[in-house]
């Protein structure tokens, strides 16, 4: 069941593909600026962060700069589609209730709308270091966009399983959203594992920091071992093969619970 409406969503490419575009312009269509409001935003959040936080730590304003926009834009990009997928099925319950849906469409839709607005920061995130940073390099950039689609069907899983959940037990939703918010204290993102000195164990041990370093290592020439992509791998494995089974067996009861 899981792996045939899988199929069914990749042939079915246009449906979500229409429905993530269409939530960016929903968004959006108010505005004179539009989509470039995301970069906007992402560049004074990011700056206001890094004048205070270069002057905190002691570290070059520019270094730091590039290392938090890196870090910050693919933190939200993850964030962000976690947290939308909790409600998804609630939101469109006006398509899922009324016709025969494929589930699995709406976690796309979430999952390309996200990916759409974190290629927005992306550009920042390829000027500044195509023009400021020492240790760029195209193969580092090639590897850094493999490495981001690798993670997908980890992410996509994690969807998956939220959604279902927080469908059956609202409740779960703001138990999610402060866990998320413990991570982004736990997880590298304002600062770099080195800091947490005796500490940074907490690292090797928080999946977030894996992914985030596995993603953004290779823009500053720091790859990911043999090892990483093993974990990686492992991981994925490990929750779409849970996403599966339980997609399998309460698949017939989302529409109930909506």
């Amino acid at each position: 069941m899981y792996f045939s409406d899988l199929l069914d969503s990749f042939c079915s490419y246009k449906k979500w593909l229409y429905l993530s575009y269409y939530d960016i312009y929903k968004r959006y269509r108010r505005s004179k600026l539009g989509q470039i409001w995301i970069v906007l935003s992402t560049i004074v959040l990011t700056l206001s962060i890094s004048l205070v936080y270069s002057k905190l730590f002691g570290l070059n304003f520019l270094d730091y700069f590039i290392f938090l926009v890196q870090s910050l834009c693919l933190w939200i990009f993850i964030k962000e589609t976690i947290q939308d997928s909790l409600n998804v099925f609630y939101q469109n319950k006006i398509f899922l209730l009324n016709e025969k849906w494929n589930h699995l469409i709406m976690v796309f839709r979430v999952l390309f709308r996200n990916i759409i607005i974190y290629g927005h920061n992306l550009i920042i995130i390829i000027i500044l270091n195509i023009f400021f940073s020492k240790e760029f390099s195209s193969f580092g950039l090639l590897i850094f966009f493999l490495n981001f689609f690798l993670i997908m069907p980890f992410l996509f899983s994690v969807c998956l399983i939220g959604s279902i959940f927080v469908t059956r037990f609202r409740d779960l939703e703001i138990i999610i959203s402060n866990f998320l918010q413990l991570l982004f204290f736990i997880t590298p993102i304002l600062y770099k594992k080195t800091f947490l000195g005796s500490y940074d164990w907490i690292v090797d041990y928080n999946i977030i920091a894996i992914i985030m370093h596995f993603v953004n290592g290779p823009l500053t020439l720091e790859f990911p071992s043999f090892v990483t992509y093993v974990i990686i791998f492992t991981i994925s494995a490990i929750f779409i093969t849970f996403s599966a089974v339980l997609y399998n067996l309460k698949k017939k009861r989302i529409n109930y619970w909506l």
